[in-house]
């Protein structure tokens, strides 16, 4: 058995049998349709009636603020940002070559979810085979390369990259880094000229990809560190091709607006740089241990604060325990040093949001490449002499537990990250679809009281119209409702919400409006139809209680008023003036 899977990790088409092996994995996912964010993608390219500055042509997709208060309005009002949003907000991201991709797919099959899906699975193949060829190239045509090949096609993470069309763009940019770092070793060990000019080309179709492909530049730095064999100036100048185009790319990205500013869920680096600092302290940790073992940093995103301080403790703890146990093999070996350092220099690139496990692309390709050196090594290190036995079952129980966490376990992960953005489709299309459809949305604003994932319930308009369905001329979504929500009614066109736990108190609902700019007391959001006003908060400044007055008696036209019960809206029926009612808590089902 030990001879069969060497001879298959050392095979010649190793590659294309790691791609196979993914590909089956990830398969399931070309049939999931639409999900999330491919919805408000749809809605963009589609064609619809366009009035928040996108559209097909200009590939701005992945722009969805711009800091203008005018623009934020727009989206306020239609419904699409919660009534909370921060007017200067900017989540816009440059990611034009991602973009053309997207309008590839509804200029030749728009009505077909399962071939942008295919497009995403070829897009997946290529990667996979890139990052085997890779390992070769950089450690030799043997069981090391080939352990590293199979983990990295096995890896979660590419789960929700190859399922979830709108995050195409971390599969490209992976992949332009692969080809990077290939072009790269063979310019610099192999004296191949076309390598200076394809490994800028490759970055800089990187970058108009996606911002993480930034990370490549660690491990380019890694290589002129540990493995480039020419002089010092001559390793800094094979740098300043690289160093130039991103030096471009940030200037453009600048100078055309691009970025994020004022949410709690990403951070820009150049406009709130000590708030990035604080940030890379606690969530690197967190990130390296789900890099390096278990569990998914993307726990933060559902646990309550009680449970956040164990997780970081936990994560420290697990890097102290990895960096002890790999410390020796990257002090002696520089190919070690180098996947160690890239692995480690990717990391700061990627605390910008909120820790994730689909964030460890470019973290993955360097681990993989350490800890499958490091295994091969232990199963051919013997008892060393004097060496006590708990350091040889220590070694021993480690080998099993990386196989088994990037092997098996990865696997499993890996089906069902491909399809875990259907989650979703029950707070989304399903429950957006299940509201009658017998014409008496058309004219109507649509209020949903209450929404356990509020970031969820303003999609409900952009599902309706995508997916054929009449939709509500405005939506208006009050209060999250994971907990209690007590509703009073002072007048007639008044209603006082007090939710358990405050407003913006999810990690989403801080995509709109982060920690550093909160509400005040007396704070006032109009908006047509409906004037929300901050009338209390909570003890860390949060709205706790908010005013919501409309132009109108309750029940009358063009108000339509629904309320989160189990999986779906119900309607809900305002109380009598002077009247309270509560609407209990909901529970989320994964």
């Amino acid at each position: 058995m030990k001879r069969f899977i060497e001879r298959v990790l050392g095979h010649r088409s190793l590659p294309y049998i790691c791609a196979g092996i993914g590909l089956l994995l990830v398969l399931p996912s070309a049939w999931i349709g639409w999900q999330q964010d491919d919805l408000t993608q749809r809605f963009f390219l589609h064609g619809y009636a366009d009035t928040t500055g996108h559209g097909a042509a200009n590939l701005e997709i992945f722009t969805f603020l711009t800091g203008n208060p005018a623009q934020a309005k727009v989206l306020m009002d239609m419904g699409v940002a919660p009534w909370w949003t921060l007017p200067t907000l900017r989540l816009a991201f440059w990611r034009p070559l991602a973009a053309l991709t997207h309008y590839l797919d509804y200029l030749l099959w728009p009505e077909s979810p399962i071939l942008m899906h295919v497009q995403s699975l070829v897009w997946f193949i290529a990667l996979v085979i890139a990052g085997a060829y890779l390992y070769r190239r950089y450690l030799g045509v043997n069981v090391m390369a080939g352990l590293a090949a199979l983990f990295f096609a096995l890896d979660d993470v590419h789960g929700l990259a190859a399922g979830w069309i709108a995050n195409r763009n971390t599969l490209l940019t992976l992949l332009a880094g692969c080809l990077v770092l290939l072009v790269h070793d063979r310019w610099r060990r192999d004296g191949w000229k076309p390598g200076f000019i394809l490994g800028p080309l490759f970055l800089a179709a990187g970058l108009l990809a996606g911002e993480s492909m930034l990370a490549v530049c660690g491990y380019l730095f890694a290589y002129a560190l540990f493995l480039d064999h020419g002089t010092v100036r001559r390793r800094i100048r094979s740098l300043l091709p690289y160093a130039v185009l991103t030096v471009i790319w940030f200037v453009i990205r600048s100078e055309r607006g691009y970025g994020t500013w004022g949410s709690g869920y990403y951070i820009d680096p150049l406009s709130e740089p000590l708030r990035f600092l604080e940030a890379v302290g606690m969530r690197a940790p967190l990130l390296l241990a789900d890099q390096l073992f278990l569990p998914p940093s993307s726990l933060v995103l559902f646990l309550g604060e009680h449970l956040l301080s164990p997780l970081l403790i936990w994560g420290a703890v697990i890097v102290v325990l990895f960096g002890f146990l790999l410390w020796p093999l990257i002090r002696s070996d520089r190919v070690s040093r180098f996947w160690a350092t890239g692995m480690l220099l990717s990391v700061p690139i990627v605390c910008t949001a909120l820790p994730h496990s689909r964030l460890l692309m470019f973290t993955g390709l360097g681990a993989f490449g350490l800890i499958a050196i490091w295994i091969q090594r232990a199963r051919e290190c013997n008892a060393r002499p004097g060496e006590p036995r708990t350091h040889v079952r220590v070694r021993r129980w480690a080998v099993i537990l990386l196989v088994a966490v990037h092997g098996p376990i990865a696997a499993l992960s890996l089906v069902y990250n491909a399809t875990s953005t259907t989650f979703a489709q029950k707070y989304i299309q399903d429950a957006a679809l299940a509201l009658e459809d017998d014409g008496s949305m058309r004219g109507t604003d649509l209020v949903i009281v209450n929404h356990p994932i509020p970031f969820y319930a303003h999609q409900a308009g952009i599902a309706r119209m995508v997916l054929g369905s009449v939709p509500p001329r405005r939506l208006r979504v009050l209060s999250p409702g994971l907990e209690a929500v007590h509703i009073l009614r002072p007048d007639s066109a008044t209603l006082i919400v007090r939710p358990e736990g405050g407003f913006i108190s999810s990690s989403f609902d801080n995509v709109f409006r982060g920690p550093a700019h909160p509400m005040v007391k007396g704070e006032r959001v109009t908006l047509t139809g409906m004037t929300a006003e901050v009338i209390d908060l909570t003890d860390d400044g949060r709205p706790a209680g908010v005013q919501f007055r409309f132009a109108g008696r309750l029940e009358d036209r063009p108000w339509r008023w629904v309320q989160w019960e189990g999986n779906r809206y119900v309607p809900f029926v305002p109380p009598p003036v002077g009247g309270h009612v509560e609407l209990p808590g909901s529970k989320l089902e994964f």
